[in-house]
């Protein structure tokens, strides 16, 4: 798994994981035979290939075991609840497995109600790209200033701060590796907790938002995030309408330059504190 936690934190989406894996290690002959792919488009086929395949394991394995964070659906539920408060989801996966994960966890009736719905097909540059939230932002139109981003990887986090948006981290297991707060999350959950559900939530979005604040709070208690945190989460978006406050308080703008397949970014090669490419 230790290989794996850097390549989450390091490419976002399937696909651009396997070329920078493949570019980085060799590519192998094709599906076992003799011929090693050599162009772009033999490049490209057999990535394709391998990633249908994977989708296909990958949805056998949802179906039976994959569950929700704890306290992702509780808040999701809340932000729906609530007429100003505009919710989305936000994957750099491919689309068929996105849909597969969020049809069998979140379900058909939750997902019906949320403002925004996007997949890594529909971007043309992944996270950690900001443009996926950019353009979520968009839709529900919205300043970044009202928006708060739900991440699990460093990738995403990468991609909340380029789209100036403040940033909370529910890890996984396999994300549970950098300094999230020292590349700017305003707060990181305990990988067993998350967001928190019955006696043990964290994250409210009474919390999040309160009412007559100037800007979305972080300090949750026990520990978790502070007002005043350092300024520096397939990724929940949530957003404040005209019925809240206007919040002014958003994550400070940061200069976000790309690898150079416009995906790739390699965490030792980050100044923590510029969020910005070394060279």
């Amino acid at each position: 798994m230790e290989y794996y936690d850097v390549l989450a934190n390091t490419v976002g989406g399937g696909k651009p994981k396997m070329r920078y894996h493949f570019d980085n290690n060799g590519w192998p002959a094709f599906f076992g035979g003799s011929q090693v792919p050599a162009t772009e488009e033999q490049k490209s086929a057999m990535v394709d290939a391998l990633q249908d395949q994977k989708t296909e394991f990958y949805k056998e394995i949802v179906e039976s075991t994959a569950t929700a964070r704890p306290g992702v659906l509780r808040l999701i539920d809340e932000a729906i609840a609530a007429p100003d408060i505009a919710v989305g989801i936000c994957s750099a996966a491919t689309k068929e497995g996105f849909l597969k994960v969020v049809n069998s966890i979140v379900g058909p009736e939750r997902l019906s109600r949320l403002d925004v719905i996007m997949a890594g097909d529909d971007v043309t540059r992944k996270k950690p790209d900001p443009l996926i939230y950019n353009l979520a932002r968009e839709r529900v139109n919205l300043p970044s200033s009202k928006c708060v981003v739900i991440e699990d990887s460093l990738v995403g986090l990468r991609a909340a701060m380029g789209a100036d948006m403040p940033c909370v981290i529910t890890p996984c297991p396999s994300s549970d590796v950098p300094d999230f707060k020292a590349h700017g999350a305003k707060a990181v959950m305990d990988v067993n907790v998350g967001l928190g559900d019955g006696s043990n939530e964290v994250i409210t979005l009474a919390k999040l938002f309160p009412p007559g604040a100037q800007a979305p709070n972080f300090d949750f208690g026990g520990g978790y995030g502070s007002s005043s945190a350092s300024s520096g989460g397939a990724g929940s978006f949530s957003s404040s309408g005209g019925g809240q406050p206007s919040y002014g308080g958003a994550a400070p703008v940061t200069q976000v330059t790309r690898g150079a397949d416009g995906v790739v970014y390699d965490p030792d090669q980050f100044d923590a504190d510029a969020n910005r490419r070394s060279r």
